[in-house]
C-alpha cells in the first residue's frame, strides 16, 4: 500500500488482537481463580503465584520470540526479492528449531523450577502454588514455540489474520476448560494451568497442517531438512531480540523476588497491575512486530528509502498509542482492579501501582 500508516495499521491490528488474546490466557487464569470458592487467603496466594511465575515463563519464551523476529525478517526479505523457495526453507528451519527449543525448555523448567523459586525467595503457600503452576505450564512451551514459528511464517507474507483465528479458537477452549476445571471440578490453580496447556497444544497439529496445505508458502519435506547456514542466520539475527526480552523479564523476576518478602497482598496487587499494564503495551508491540515485515520486504525489493520511512512512521505510531493509552487508563484504574481483586487493601494498592505504571 502506498500509504505506510494505513499499511502498518492494517497489518498491526490483527497482531494487536492476537497479542491481547495470548495475554488473555493468563488473565483468564487469574480471573477465574479469583472467583473460586475458597478462603480469601488461599485465593490471594494463588493469584500471587500466577503473577509471581509470569516473568519466568516470559524468560523461557524469549529465545522463541527472538527466533520468530529473525525468521520474519529473513522470510520477508526473501519474499520481497521474489525468492519464495528460500523463504520456505527458513520457515522449515524455524519450525524445527522452535519445536526442539520448546522441548528442551520444558524439561529444564520442570526440573529447575524448585531451585528458581527458592532463588526468588518464594516461601510457604506461595512456593507450593508457584511450583505446581509452573511445572504444569512448562508443558505448553513446545506448542507455544511452534505457534510462534507459524505466526512468523504467516506474518512475513503479510497475513496477520490466520494466527488470530487460531488464537481465538485457543482462548475459547481455554476459557471453557478453565471454567470446568476451576469452578466445576474445584481444581484450584492446577485446573487453570491444565486448561492453558491443553488450549496451546491443541493448536500444534492445526498450524502444521495449515503450513503443509498453504499455497502461499508451502512447508515441504525438503524445507525441514537441517540447513546449518539458515539456522546460523536465524540465531545471528535472533539473539539480540532474545536477550532484550529475557533481561526485561529478568528485571520483573528480581522485583517479584524482592516483593516476596512482603505479604501476599502486595504481591497480588502488583501481579494484577502488571497484567492490566501489559494489555496497554500490546498495541505498540504489534506495531514493532509488523515493522519487521515492512522493513524486510522493502529491503528485499531494494527500496531502502521506504524501509527507513516505515521505521519513522512506526515510531510515531508507538509513541502516540503509548500517550493516548496511558492517559486513557488513568481514570479507570479502580474499575479494572476490582475485576480481579476483592479485598479493599488489594484494590487500593493496585490502583496506586497502576498510577505510577
Amino acid at each position: 500500500d502506498k500509504n505506510i500508516v494505513k499499511g502498518i495499521l492494517l497489518l498491526a491490528l490483527p497482531v494487536m488482537l492476537n497479542n491481547i488474546i495470548k495475554a488473555f490466557h493468563d488473565v483468564v487464569d487469574t480471573f477465574l481463580v479469583s472467583k473460586m470458592d475458597a478462603a480469601e487467603s488461599a485465593v490471594s496466594a494463588q493469584i500471587s503465584a500466577i503473577g509471581f511465575v509470569s516473568p519466568i515463563m516470559t524468560i523461557c519464551q524469549a529465545l522463541a520470540i527472538g527466533m520468530m523476529t529473525a525468521g520474519t525478517a529473513l522470510m520477508s526479505q526473501y519474499i520481497g526479492a521474489k525468492k519464495e523457495d528460500r523463504a520456505s526453507k527458513v520457515s522449515g528451519q524455524l519450525l524445527m528449531l522452535c519445536g526442539l527449543v520448546g522441548i528442551i525448555f520444558n524439561v529444564l523448567l520442570f526440573f529447575l523450577a524448585p531451585s528458581i523459586l527458592k532463588l526468588m525467595d518464594a516461601q510457604g503457600a506461595l512456593y507450593d502454588y508457584s511450583l505446581t503452576y509452573i511445572r504444569i505450564r512448562s508443558f505448553e512451551l513446545t506448542g507455544l514455540f511452534i505457534f510462534y514459528a507459524y505466526q512468523a511464517t504467516r506474518q512475513s507474507m503479510g497475513d496477520t489474520v490466520m494466527p488470530v483465528v487460531w488464537s481465538i479458537l485457543s482462548i475459547v477452549l481455554n476459557i471453557a476448560a478453565t471454567c470446568i476445571f476451576v469452578l466445576g471440578l474445584k481444581m484450584d490453580l492446577r485446573g487453570a494451568a491444565y486448561a492453558t496447556v491443553i488450549s496451546n497444544m491443541i493448536l500444534v497439529p492445526i498450524v502444521i497442517v495449515h503450513m503443509r496445505k498453504s499455497k502461499d508458502m508451502q512447508l515441504t519435506i525438503d524445507s525441514l531438512k537441517f540447513d546449518l547456514s539458515k539456522v546460523s542466520q536465524i540465531f545471528k539475527l535472533g539473539w539480540p531480540s532474545a536477550v532484550s526480552q529475557a533481561f526485561t523479564s529478568l528485571g520483573f523476576a528480581i522485583i517479584n523476588s524482592v516483593i516476596a518478602g512482603y505479604d501476599d497482598t502486595i504481591l497480588s496487587a502488583i501481579a494484577i497491575g502488571n497484567r492490566i499494564n501489559s494489555m496497554l503495551l500490546f498495541p505498540t508491540m504489534a506495531v514493532g512486530s509488523v515493522l519487521a515485515t515492512f522493513v524486510g520486504q522493502n529491503i528485499g525489493a531494494g527500496n531502502i528509502k521506504r524501509a527507513k520511512k516505515s521505521v519513522n512512521v512506526a515510531m510515531a505510531l508507538s509513541i502516540g498509542i503509548g500517550i493516548v493509552g496511558g492517559i486513557g487508563l488513568l481514570p479507570f484504574r479502580t474499575e479494572l482492579a476490582e475485576i480481579f481483586l476483592t479485598q479493599s487493601t488489594d484494590i487500593d494498592l493496585c490502583v496506586k501501582y497502576l498510577f505510577y505504571l
